[in-house]
């Protein structure tokens, strides 16, 4: 696993919540306002307010778990739901992100631990994908499949 850096938890909230890696652009001038763990929440929760504000705490929380390759868990989705819920109007970014850097430490859990080799995997990919100059944003499910450019054959 990554060390928690700025930029891997903003990796893991886009992996997560979005499903996808972010371009080189949105990724500095993110890390440009994002100083410290309050400033991750404060973000987390503007971007909940902005783009999920209108779902439901559920139709969130079977997205982020599908996101994240863990449909199969019966039941995750409701209790990501319930988090959710408990977090409160405005705390729910920032929930979002307290669930994902817990996740990515469960590598060596019975029943998580291949899912969070498999996330962190996506995030460290993720997160020098973007942080590449001029990296357009990309796939989350796809960030950590190497690409063979320029090559011969």
């Amino acid at each position: 696993m990554a060390i928690s850096t700025n930029g891997t938890v903003i990796a893991r909230l886009a992996g997560g919540l979005y499903n996808q890696t972010l371009s080189n652009a949105t990724y500095n001038e993110v890390v440009a306002v994002v100083k410290s763990a309050a400033d991750i929440n404060t973000l987390a929760n503007d971007l909940y307010a902005r783009d999920f504000v209108s779902k439901t705490d559920l139709a969130v929380a079977t997205s982020l778990v599908s996101n994240l390759g863990l449909s199969s868990i019966t039941g995750l989705n409701n209790w990501v739901s319930a988090q959710l819920t408990a977090a409160g109007a405005s705390g729910k970014g920032a929930k979002i992100v307290s669930l994902l850097n817990d996740f990515a430490n469960l590598t060596s859990d019975a029943t998580y631990g291949s899912y969070a080799t498999s996330f962190n995997a996506k995030v460290a990919a993720g997160l020098v994908k973007s942080q590449t100059a001029g990296a357009a944003g990309g796939a989350y499910a796809t960030a950590d499949t190497v690409a063979v450019t320029n090559a011969t054959i």
